[in-house]
């Protein structure tokens, strides 16, 4: 046995189960599996709002479980979490374990736009807070775990979910396993190997996902709606298709400043005070350099030149006239409002006298994407479809998808998912739905919100029954019970064990 598990005497040192105000029910379960009382702790909120914990029983020296889920209050349940483990780490506990089934905002667990990771932040907080070892339980993503500067064990609960599948289905010939959209493919994928059954994937959709910001943080002069020119150019945004506010005139001169060519094909332009402010305001990027203006010289009779070739001894040859053949320049076309797009970018090579100058001086447009149309790659027609996630929250996508697959044929629809959040209307949707059954686990406190959903429907005591010794189902929700797991995880920790136990053919991807 592990020295983790004893104290100096060679005694096992004694272990203390604490829970907040998050699932009591759940905590009580795996006091009772772990065949201890659940510890004497007290948690409310005072009039201001404030928490306040009362421990009714010595830590000192023990190791303590502290088991807090997240729920649909998250913020005021992980903030127990952390008075509760930062008391328990002033009153010299041994060791102080965070059993946290669904770790919250394990969703925003990365960057987009100017936001930022709160689940970082959470994690750093948990550590600071007095957490030196965690339990949860199918992580959003598995990668959260390196966010954490102490050990952490994230067991699956797929096992107690196939298990109930099993002892409901005999065989599974009929059964296909569906992933939502792609990011959940490799979920899927472990499900269907363990039950040794097809895999579908639903992909596409309607609508078309865009950039909402458009903006891109310079500080030079804003943008404008498209009425300034009427052909993109390089004063052309690419966000919005929108311009800079310079007239005509001004880009004109810019095109025939620094000595430019008088004849016909480049007119001269009478410029006004306001046309030389824009000049000046013009980006540096875009204003035409030297090398610019040498190379229009030279180009006399062609606005719009793509590439130019030059023969020896031809009269203006820009390489004659000092210009590097391996230094990119800007043609006259992307100058010109007139011209719609600019050439390609070709460089002097050895065989070859031709040479091209252009340089991209604005960002390209990025094209938004589209989804395809809504579609299944794989075969339902028939089958029991079962949809795997880790996470149910808001259900009109699973009850778009079921919709969606009974169109295409399914015989039944099923929803298995870990963690339950269901939000307020979410167990009315799932009965108006094309969904059978939802499985899902106790990680989260649903009862009294599956109850109150019956009472308010004048359902009997009939519509929910205890189908087996780890389950018990309501109308069309069954929750599977994963509190033998917690509690093993629990006892191997205290003692000092090995965890690899719990995680036994359990795939990679699950």
């Amino acid at each position: 046995m592990s020295a983790l598990g004893r104290n100096q005497s060679g005694l096992i040192k004694g272990q203390v189960l604490l829970c907040g105000n998050s699932h009591r029910e759940l905590a009580q379960r795996v006091a009772t599996r772990l065949g201890i009382p659940l510890g004497d702790c007290v948690l409310y909120q005072e009039n201001c709002g404030e928490t306040k914990i009362q421990i009714g029983e010595s830590v000192r020296g023990k190791d303590v479980f502290i088991l807090q889920t997240g729920n649909r209050d998250p913020n005021n349940m992980m903030m127990e979490l952390f008075i509760l483990a930062y008391s328990c780490r002033s009153t010299s506990a041994q060791r102080i374990v965070g059993v946290v089934p669904y770790l919250p905002y394990s969703k925003q667990c990365r960057m987009r736009k100017r936001g930022s990771i709160p689940c970082k932040l959470f994690a750093d907080m948990m550590v600071r807070a007095g957490i030196q070892h965690l339990i949860t339980m199918d992580l959003h993503m598995k990668e959260i775990q390196g966010f954490f500067s102490c050990p952490v064990d994230n067991l699956r609960a797929s096992s107690f979910l196939i298990q109930y599948l099993k002892e409901q289905q005999t065989s599974f010939e009929n059964v296909v396993v569906v992933a939502r959209h792609p990011g959940q493919a490799r979920r899927a994928t472990a499900y269907a190997e363990r039950l040794r059954t097809t895999l579908s994937v639903i992909h596409g959709g309607e609508g078309v996902v865009l950039d909402t910001e458009a903006t891109d943080g310079r500080s030079s002069p804003p943008l404008i709606a498209q009425n300034s020119l009427q052909t993109p150019s390089l004063l052309q945004t690419p966000e919005k298709n929108n311009f800079f506010p310079v007239s005509t005139a001004a880009v004109t001169a810019c095109a025939t400043d620094y000595d430019a060519p008088t004849d016909s094909t480049f007119p001269t332009t009478q410029l006004t005070p306001g046309d030389i402010d824009q000049i000046e305001r013009l980006p540096e990027v875009i204003k035409p350099s030297p090398i610019h203006s040498k190379l229009m010289r030279s180009l006399t009779g062609c606005a719009s030149c793509r590439v130019r070739s030059y023969s020896e001894g031809q009269q203006n040859d820009p390489l004659a006239e000092g210009v590097n053949p391996d230094e990119t320049v800007l043609s006259g076309e992307a100058h010109f409002p007139s011209m719609v797009s600019p050439g390609k970018l070709l460089r002097k090579q050895s065989d070859s006298r031709a040479v091209a100058f252009y340089r991209a001086d604005y960002m390209p447009s990025l094209t938004a994407k589209k989804k395809p149309p809504i579609n299944v790659v794989g075969d339902v027609d028939g089958k029991i479809a079962l949809i795997v996630e880790d996470i149910i929250d808001d259900v009109e996508g699973f009850c778009a998808a079921a919709k969606f697959l009974k169109d295409r044929g399914a015989r039944h629809v099923k929803v298995m998912c870990t963690h339950g959040l269901l939000s307020k209307e979410s167990i009315a949707l799932i009965e108006k739905s094309h969904i059978d059954e939802v499985i899902i686990t106790n990680t989260v406190p649903n009862e009294d919100l599956v109850l109150a959903n019956n009472n308010n429907q004048s359902h009997s005591s009939q519509n929910y029954q205890y189908c087996n010794s780890s389950s018990v189902k309501y109308h069309k929700i069954t929750v599977v019970d994963v509190s033998v797991l917690l509690s093993e995880g629990i006892r191997r920790i205290h003692n000092g064990e090995s965890m690899s136990y719990l995680f036994r053919d359990i795939p990679l991807d699950d």
